[in-house]
C-alpha cells in the first residue's frame, strides 16, 4: 500500500473521521484527534522535496506526531496536475471543516507551487489554523527579484502570514527576512541518515574510481561544466569515470558527450534517475560527488554523499557553503569556473591522504550538523505546541433554539 495518505469522509455516524496510511495498514484517526498535514508533492515525483519527505517517514516522524500527507502536485498533463491540486485541496478542506487540522506544513518551491501554497495559507488563516511555510527552491531569490511589484507584495504578505517560515540555511534565512522583515524565519536544515561507520569506505576506490553527479540534467545544475571538467582531467586520470545520474532531457547531454574524443566519451555513463535505495552502492564506488550548480538551496545529494564519506566538489551557492566546508569536507569552486573545477578534481583524485582526511571530516560534519535525527527533533519541537493547543474549528456550532 502506498504510504501517501488519502484523507476522506468517514461513513455517516462513524467514530472515524479520516484515515492515515502508515505503510502497511490504514490506521484510523479518531473524530476528535488533530493532526499535522504535510502538504507537498506526490511521492512518485523525483526531486529534493520528495526526498526530504521520504526521510521524514523513514526516520519515524509519523510515529512521534499524528500526521497526514496531502499531495497538491503531481506529474502528467496539465489536466492531471489541476486534478491533483483540486483533490488535495479537498482533502485539506475536509480537515479544516472538521477542526481536525492542528497545523499545516507546506512544502514550497517557486512558480505554481508557491501560488498554490499561498492560497492554502489564506484558507488556513481564515480557519485559524497555523501554518509552517517551508521553502525548498534554490530559485526563490530569483523568483522574488523577477516578480513585478504587486507579486512581490503578495509574496511578502504570504511569508508574513505564516506562523513560521523554514529556511534551509543562513543564506536563505537572510533572503527571506529581507523579503518580509516581519516574518518569523527559522533555519532547519535538511537531514540525512548517517550509515554505521563500518559501512563507510576508508580509502579511494582503487580500480575504477567514480566521479558522481546526482541531479537533474539541466544547465543550472552544472551538468555541462561537469562534463567539460572531466574531459580536461580524464587524460591524466585514465581510471576515472564520470556517471551522470538524473532525470530531465538527456539529448543535449548526449550531444555534449558526443563532441568529446571517443576514448573519453566512452568513460561517461548516463544511467538516468537513480532511486534512493540504489545510491549507497554508487557512493561506495565514488571518489567524489561533483555538483557545480549555478543555483541551489540545500541539495540532499551533497549531504548523502558526505554521510557516506564521499567528499564533494560544489559551488558556493544557496546553503551549499553550510554543508560543504571548503578545504575540509570538499572543495567549493565559483559557479561557472570550469578551470577551477578541473584543478579541484585533479587535486582531490590524485592525493590519497587529502582524500582520506576529507572523507572522514565530511562524515563527521554531516553527523554533527545535518543528521536526520536532528531534523526530526526540530520538527517535533515545532509541531508540539500546536498539537497541544485547543481545537479551533472553522465551523461554528449550531445554537440551540
Amino acid at each position: 500500500m502506498n504510504w501517501w495518505s488519502r484523507v476522506g469522509a468517514a461513513p455517516r455516524g462513524s467514530d472515524v473521521a479520516l484515515a492515515i496510511d502508515r505503510g502497511s495498514r490504514v490506521q484510523p484517526l479518531a473524530r476528535r484527534a488533530r493532526a499535522v498535514a504535510i502538504v507537498g508533492v506526490s511521492p512518485a515525483m523525483k526531486g529534493g522535496i520528495a526526498s526530504v519527505m521520504q526521510v521524514y517517514r523513514a526516520q519515524g516522524l509519523e510515529q512521534r506526531v499524528p500526521l497526514c500527507w496531502i499531495a497538491t502536485a503531481g506529474e502528467g498533463s496539465a489536466a492531471a496536475k489541476i486534478g491533483r491540486f483540486v483533490l488535495g485541496l479537498g482533502e485539506l478542506a475536509a480537515l479544516l471543516v472538521r477542526g481536525q487540522l492542528a497545523l499545516a506544513h507546506l512544502m514550497v518551491a517557486t512558480g505554481g507551487s508557491f501560488w498554490r501554497k499561498a492560497l492554502i495559507v489564506r484558507l488556513c488563516r481564515l480557519a485559524r489554523v497555523p501554518v509552517v511555510f517551508h521553502v525548498h527552491s534554490g530559485l526563490f531569490d530569483r523568483f522574488y527579484a523577477e516578480a513585478p511589484p504587486w507579486q512581490q507584495r503578495l509574496i511578502a504578505a504570504t511569508l508574513r502570514s505564516a506562523n513560521t517560515v523554514i529556511a534551509l540555511g543562513g543564506y536563505w534565512q537572510r533572503c527571506l527576512q529581507q523579503m518580509a522583515p516581519q516574518a518569523q524565519v527559522v533555519v532547519i536544515p535538511n537531514g540525512v541518515a548517517v550509515p554505521p561507520r563500518q559501512m563507510t569506505r576508508t580509502g579511494l576506490p582503487g580500480d575504477r574510481p567514480l566521479l558522481l553527479f546526482l541531479g537533474r540534467l539541466l544547465e543550472r545544475k552544472g551538468v555541462f561544466d561537469a562534463i567539460t571538467a572531466f574531459a580536461t582531467v580524464a587524460p591524466r586520470r585514465p581510471a576515472l569515470r564520470l556517471m551522470l545520474c538524473g532525470d530531465g532531457d538527456p539529448d543535449p547531454v548526449r550531444a555534449a558527450i558526443a563532441r568529446l574524443p571517443a576514448d573519453i566519451a566512452a568513460r561517461i555513463d548516463l544511467p538516468g534517475w537513480v532511486e534512493a535505495d540504489d545510491q549507497p552502492a554508487l557512493f561506495a564506488r565514488a571518489a567524489v560527488l561533483l555538483l557545480p550548480s549555478l543555483v541551489e538551496n540545500l541539495p540532499m545529494c551533497v549531504l548523502e554523499a558526505q554521510a557516506h564519506g564521499v567528499p564533494v566538489i560544489a559551488t558556493p551557492v544557496g546553503a551549499v557553503p553550510d554543508a560543504v566546508i571548503d578545504g575540509v569536507t570538499g572543495r567549493l569552486v565559483a559557479a561557472g569556473d570550469v578551470e577551477g573545477l578541473s584543478r579541484a578534481l585533479e587535486d582531490m583524485t590524485g592525493d590519497a591522504l587529502t582524500w582520506r582526511r576529507m572523507s572522514l571530516a565530511a562524515r563527521e560534519h554531516v553527523e554533527a550538523r545535518f543528521s536526520a535525527a536532528a531534523m526530526i527533533d526540530a520538527l517535533d519541537a515545532l509541531y508540539r505546541p500546536h498539537l497541544q493547543a485547543p481545537t479551533r474549528s472553522c465551523v461554528r456550532p449550531t445554537e440551540s433554539p
